[in-house]
């Protein structure tokens, strides 16, 4: 942790709503094995903080061997959308074993995020077959 009111979290546990809500001040999140599925790291529609965003003070998203429920990335691009509203500026490292996410899709990160580092597995195959990697 850095100074005062800078905070960083990094695990591979499950991250709930509640546990982000009790930590406005955070900075820097640091996930191992995300699943990125409908709703990721966004309050419940029909919970007390639908019109919040959770991490008001997140700066940089670390997804660390991250897998998208029947690889669809879009609840990330979803969630980036929320998180930068208001312009404010988060980036993005998007890496690991099994990480592969579709150039469109990218693109449509790339526009979102203040930096996205993002270093695909080099040995996971595009699922849609549409994307050739170098290998």
């Amino acid at each position: 942790m850095g100074g005062l009111g800078r905070f960083r979290l990094e695990t591979d546990l499950s991250v709930t709503e509640e546990i982000v809500v009790a930590m406005p001040n955070l900075e820097t999140l640091y996930l191992m094995r995300p699943v990125v599925t409908h709703g990721f790291l966004l309050p419940d529609p029909r919970g007390p903080n639908l019109h919040k965003k959770l991490l008001p003070s997140l700066r940089r998203l670390y997804l660390q061997d991250a897998k998208a429920v029947d690889d669809d990335w879009e609840p990330l691009v979803t969630y980036l959308a929320h998180q930068t509203s208001g312009n404010q500026a988060v980036s993005l490292d998007l890496f690991g074993k099994g990480v592969h996410v579709c150039p469109e899709v990218i693109e449509q990160i790339e526009g979102l995020v203040e930096e996205l580092v993002y270093e695909p597995d080099r040995d996971q195959e595009c699922p849609f077959d549409r994307c050739s990697l170098a290998k």
